[in-house]
């Protein structure tokens, strides 16, 4: 019972970071999964933005039962300071963030599972698949930053 505590634990610290990373990673990796079996790609992508819903509703069942905030910090050690400023990206997720979130999972997911229908006779479905995890990924890590400068950043992907 404890091992299983300490996994979720790990999984809600690490959290902010995993509701960008999967779907960048999915979509780095569905051109390679398409190349095996269309359907097997368009379960992949479907499975990918819901694993990324489960971490979202993770995150937000413990930000909006707690109130707390969570701060999630990459980089910035003392080699990378300059000046006083720290070159980091953070993620600061609150209440509202959790509310965004969730509501940017579940347009993500409804929208994935109605293009599997939708796009099924259109051709260059890996780079539709791979654009929109991009795009989840991107919208994900609007949602989710500390500051202006990774929003725009965000934004661009």
């Amino acid at each position: 019972m404890s091992g299983e505590l300490d996994l979720i634990a790990e999984m809600l610290k690490h959290s902010p970071a995993l509701i960008v990373a999967i779907p960048l990673l999915g979509a780095f990796l569905t051109p390679l999964i398409g190349k095996i079996n269309d359907k097997i790609r368009n379960a992949f992508a479907v499975f990918i933005v819901a694993l990324t819903s489960f971490f979202v509703i993770l995150l937000a069942n413990d930000i909006l039962s707690n109130g707390s905030i969570h701060t999630y910090v990459f980089g910035g050690g003392p080699a990378l300071t300059e000046g006083g400023f720290a070159v980091r990206i953070l993620f600061e997720v609150d209440g509202m963030n959790a509310y965004m979130a969730i509501i940017a999972s579940i347009l993500a997911l409804a929208g994935i599972i109605y293009s599997w229908a939708f796009m099924k006779e259109n051709t260059g479905l890996d780079k539709y698949y791979t654009l929109v995890l991009l795009m989840i990924a991107g919208m994900f890590g609007m949602i989710l930053t500390g500051d202006m400068f990774n929003f725009f950043v965000f934004l661009e992907i």
